[in-house]
């Protein structure tokens, strides 16, 4: 991966005695709901290290991630809302003065480092970042395991099986795989009682027809397109229900792979339902055998291992469509994971205190390390590893076990902290994707606009409702694939259109068209 931080690290040198220097000494206190994986301890290790470093209180406030939302709009109804909120409407927020705006200048002077590695990394994250192009509401921040789309897992054992020697690579090849996975007995066990996909395969089928659902696309005309609505769509509904039609995928694909706990386990895969799958990142793949003990092991690689099941994975290529179209799911590098309520920002000495600690806690490399991984020597500890710093974890090698005591993620304040610590912390997981996936595989589709639209909050709902409907009933054969052009028409009536247009706007001034 592309690593040119020169001028980052020159200030980071210079300015490493922030903190003593440079933060007041009155005492603010900052009430925190953010990303997590799991509640806290009583007494949470490193919410005490901060407060006793910084000298302000953190209240981390617990809110389950699958009911985020709903417990934050609870609070934001009785009044009290927090300081910092991650995983929330920000358009919706803002318009209604929940959370806060300032200006470039204000986060320049209290974070000077962030600042330059925004300016080094992606100057343009800076207009991503503010509201109609004018105050900031959230704190670009880059994370590196974006740069990889959404993988294609497919069991070679399978392939094997059923006498294929080469991963496949076009629509064609695929079909021939799939008939094959669900008619001829992959397994062994003399029974029909396998199929090719689920749920998460759907996505790369779409992207062989040259749209992906969920994503606005360039429409060639200076403006963007609802992927699900465009013709090719019903093009790669025409084959899902085919393959559906001749039990190539699994019919339960409607309630997914995953039936509880961590969300990117593909139960569908890991009991020998399927043989191809599209579930989670890249990382959550890696295969720990291949690295030092300690490394943080992929989720997936670390379940098919507990289960004691023999499962031998490769990471295929996107489907290849009769257009040369092919890509999976690719989110944008930048990300805007934190924000402010309304009430902190206008307290600007508060305010500027906690930036200051932003600041210096994300991009400090020890800070990061520690925010992230917990307790050197005792829950992790840096190693040299195939000629550069890594991490090698000593209490347990996943994120739920050093989430209880306030590290992982409950102070990622900016995506994935910096990239010298996503260098190190990820080493193995890159080198994992050098020897599996490369460039050749990592195609993927990404939204041609960044952030909310200012209506979604009031029309998405119901339109994805007429989307997710209308194509299950085309798959399942319910409806004649015909039927697409009446969802469409459907979904523009009920507030598709708005959001094409509010879309294209933002997508002409984001792209100064």
């Amino acid at each position: 991966m592309k690593r040119s931080l020169a001028l980052l690290l020159g200030l980071a040198v210079l300015l490493a005695a922030l903190p003593a220097a440079g933060l007041a000494e009155d005492t603010y206190s900052y009430s925190m709901v953010m990303y997590n994986f799991g509640p806290l301890d009583e007494e949470p290790v490193m919410e005490k290290y901060w407060e006793e470093k910084y000298l302000v209180d953190f209240d981390l406030v617990y809110a389950e991630q699958s009911s985020k939302q709903d417990q934050i709009n609870l609070m934001v109804a009785a009044g009290e809302i927090p300081d910092v909120l991650q995983d929330i409407n920000a358009a919706s927020y803002f318009d209604q003065g929940v959370i806060g705006g300032w200006t470039e200048e204000f986060f320049r002077e209290n974070a000077p480092r962030l600042s330059a590695y925004i300016d080094e990394i992606q100057p343009a994250a800076w207009s991503y970042a503010k509201y109609d192009g004018e105050l900031m509401y959230s704190i670009p921040g880059f994370r590196l395991y974006n740069s990889v789309a959404a993988p294609i897992i497919i069991r070679v054992d399978w392939l094997e099986a059923v006498g294929i020697t080469e991963l496949p690579k076009t629509i064609e090849e695929y079909e021939e795989a799939f008939y094959k996975f669900a008619n001829d007995d992959p397994d062994g066990n003399g029974q029909k009682d396998t199929f090719a996909i689920s749920a998460t395969m759907l996505p790369s089928i779409y992207g062989a027809y040259g749209t992906f659902r969920g994503k606005w696309l360039p429409d060639g005309d200076g403006g963007v397109v609802y992927g699900d609505v465009k013709p090719e769509a019903k093009e790669a509904l025409t084959t899902l229900a085919k393959w559906y039609k001749d039990g190539v995928i699994d019919p339960e694909f409607v309630t997914g792979e995953n039936q509880g706990g961590y969300w990117a386990i593909s139960h569908s895969f890991l009991n020998g339902s399927v043989g191809a799958s599209g579930m989670g990142s890249f990382y959550h793949w890696v295969d720990a055998t291949e690295f030092p003990e300690g490394v943080m092991v992929g989720r997936m690689a670390a379940a098919i291992k507990e289960a004691g099941v023999d499962i031998k994975y490769e990471a295929g290529y996107p489907p290849i469509g009769p257009s040369g179209a092919s890509g999976t799911d690719k989110a944008n590098v930048t990300s805007l994971r934190t924000h402010f309520s309304a009430q902190l920002v206008a307290d600007e000495a508060r305010f500027a205190r906690l930036l200051q600690i932003i600041d210096d806690m994300m991009m400090d490399l020890d800070n990061s390390t520690r925010a992230s991984r917990g307790i050197p020597g005792e829950t992790y500890e840096v190693i040299d590893w195939n000629g550069a710093k890594s991490i090698k974890m000593i209490a347990a090698n996943n994120t739920d076990a050093i989430n209880p005591m306030g590290a992982a993620a409950w102070f990622m304040f900016t995506e994935e902290y910096n990239y010298d610590f996503q260098y190190m912390a990820y080493a193995q997981d890159f080198a994992w994707y050098d020897k599996h996936i490369g460039p050749e595989k990592n195609i993927g589709y990404e939204s041609a606009i960044y952030g909310s639209l200012p209506s979604q909050s009031v029309y998405k709902t119901e339109c994805d409702k007429i989307l997710n409907e209308g194509f299950i009933s085309i798959i399942t054969g319910e409806k004649p694939v015909d039927s697409f052009e009446e969802i469409v028409s459907a979904w523009y009536a009920a507030g598709g259109q708005i959001m094409t247009d509010e879309a294209t706007e933002i997508y002409k001034r984001q792209t100064g068209n």
